[in-house]
């Protein structure tokens, strides 16, 4: 295990759930196992995370929350943890690919709809408390598909016409993830 960290000593403190083996050097590292690297052995997604509120300035889930039974309940916790205006980055497969469904620990689909369920002025935003503004959703293909002049065209294509774009991957049954940017809002009432 690494040498323990204090996070509330820094600036910018970057979580890293479920980093696994791949924790950036900058970030503390939180894992359900105790691999190398791994800062912090709790599951995120059982119980409370084992920090103060407003403490980190950013949150990585790299290929993370598709893991988690009641994503809900996961959101509203790294809404605590986030500083206000902090910001939540994660990377998952689209929830109608191959990518998706090939992993039987995969739980929850996630979509480019998924997180208005998080967004202030959502008609259907009374499931959580947690309120982020979604600041962007681009196409993730891997990095051997970056390369290639196909991807280029398709990552153009995606960038003016997300939504239809999103519906003609999923019917020719490409494999993509989204690359997701969400912002912490604060202060905002919620309906209901």
């Amino acid at each position: 295990m690494s040498a323990p960290i204090n996070p509330y000593s820094a600036k910018e403190i970057v979580l890293s759930f479920g980093c696994g083996l791949k924790k950036p050097a900058d970030a503390i590292g939180l894992d359900k196992r105790a691999l190398p690297g791994v800062d912090i052995v709790a599951d995120g997604f059982r119980a409370s995370l084992p920090f103060r509120s407003g403490v980190f300035s950013r949150v990585e889930c790299i290929h993370v929350l598709e893991h988690a039974e009641n994503l809900t309940d996961v959101m509203e916790e790294i809404y605590r943890v986030l500083k206000p205006g902090g910001v939540l980055h994660l990377i998952a497969p689209h929830g109608a690919t191959l990518r998706f469904w090939g992993d039987p620990t995969h739980k929850t689909a996630i979509t480019c709809s998924t997180f208005n369920y998080f967004l202030p002025g959502y008609d259907y935003n009374f499931y959580s408390k947690a309120r982020f503004t979604v600041e962007q959703i681009t196409l993730d293909r891997g990095d051997n598909a970056k390369k290639s002049t196909t991807h280029r065209i398709v990552n153009w294509l995606w960038k003016k016409r997300m939504w239809q774009m999103e519906k003609i991957l999923t019917f020719f049954r490409v494999d993509f993830a989204l690359d997701v940017m969400l912002k912490k809002v604060d202060n905002i009432a919620s309906k209901g």
